[in-house]
């Protein structure tokens, strides 16, 4: 049986936790740019490491699994062919995205006190989930867009095929980041499994792009002729903003409440993060609807206008553009008045327990989604 010299992924988080002093840091009360900076530089260096060029996530992954790793092949036969995934899968995960959900990971944790080493390896599953979903997303079957994120979609670079492969293999990375992470206990890994596998799954973001998909050719129009109101157009369009992106913006940051053991006893505090997320999620699309009229490429790195040309159902095909910028502001309110009660909550029990400082970056991206330009 072949011997691997392999260092593990727990190892991996640790290096990048010491190089950039992350426990220290994520203590200060930094200003967004710098937090936000300092999560985005990590986590990109830490994806180099797992799935980088010459990196070997088989071995990262399951270093303990002796079986496993004496099947991986020795010689470099096949090896630009065994590696063409893992670069289809790497060209898109670590690119120049907001990286707002590995973000939230870290609030979520750095406000019930978990391990920056444990934050690192859920903020990289999330990421992975995220990624995932914008390669389908682009595909022709799909939204068939050319450009994400300011480059060439993964379908335009390795092919529709490899580009499947590589969403399908960044979601099952995802879970086996979780579960391959030694340091964290069972509940903690398992509640982190159960909470992203409900906000990307059949329940959440894939129903949401189901229901999406089943509306892409119903126009105004036809919901004039089926006698369907707006109200009632309007709901189902939050039922699709919901699952497609708040249910995962939930999960982004209960993946990081979960990994302390106060985040896994502290029910109330969740379910108050779980209503802030579900109505920055609503937030946020709305947003979206109103840069796909108003942003430019430039900025926003995928064509404007392509929401119009798809006949796609929007708050601003739907109510108006100045109607939308309206709900939008609504819903801005109505996401910072969760943090408030969150604060309350908080005053109310041992803030010793909390790390409060991460409250204020939670309001700062609130207003950041609301302010964006991409």
């Amino acid at each position: 049986m072949n011997k691997h010299v392999s260092t593990s992924l727990n190892q991996l988080a640790d290096s990048i936790v010491t190089k950039y002093n992350l426990e220290a840091e994520l203590s200060k009360p930094l200003c967004l740019d710098k937090f936000l900076t300092l999560v985005s530089t990590s986590l990109r260096e830490f994806m180099e490491l797992v799935l980088g060029q010459g990196s070997d996530p088989n071995k990262q992954l399951f270093f303990q699994d002796e079986q496993i790793l004496a099947l991986l092949p020795e010689v470099d036969t096949y090896k630009a062919d065994f590696d063409r995934l893992r670069e289809a899968m790497f060209y898109s995960l670590h690119s120049d995205g907001k990286m707002l959900r590995p973000a939230l990971v870290f609030i979520g944790g750095i406000l019930t006190k978990a391990k920056a080493s444990d934050l690192l390896i859920a903020a990289m599953a999330v990421e992975c989930v995220h990624t995932y979903s914008l390669i389908h997303d682009d595909l022709p079957a799909m939204d068939n867009d050319d450009y994400r994120r300011g480059k060439l979609t993964n379908h335009k670079v390795f092919g529709e095929d490899m580009a499947i492969l590589a969403g399908d293999a960044l979601q099952t990375l995802a879970f086996s980041l979780l579960s391959s992470n030694t340091k964290q206990a069972a509940q903690n890994a398992l509640a982190q499994v159960q909470v992203l596998a409900y906000g990307a799954g059949h329940y959440g973001m894939c129903l949401g792009q189901a229901l999406d998909i089943l509306g892409d050719d119903i126009t105004i129009k036809d919901l004039e002729q089926l006698g369907v109101s707006n109200e009632q157009a309007a709901e189902r369009l939050m039922q699709i903003h919901y699952r497609k992106t708040a249910f995962l913006i939930r999960s982004s940051i209960l993946l990081g409440v979960y990994a302390s053991e106060i985040g896994l006893k502290t029910k109330e505090l969740a379910d108050l993060l779980a209503y802030w997320a579900y109505s920055l999620g609503l937030t946020f699309q709305i947003k979206d609807d109103l840069l796909d009229i108003l942003g430019n490429q430039e900025e926003t790195g995928k064509p404007v206008g392509s929401d119009v040309a798809n006949h796609k159902l929007t708050f601003v095909s739907l109510f108006s553009l100045d109607k939308a910028q309206v709900k939008l502001e609504e819903n801005f309110n109505k996401t910072i008045s969760y943090i408030r009660e969150i604060e309350s909550f908080i005053a109310n029990k041992n803030e010793q327990v909390f790390s409060t400082h991460a409250l204020e970056w939670l309001k700062e991206i609130t207003t950041y989604v609301v302010n964006r330009k991409k």
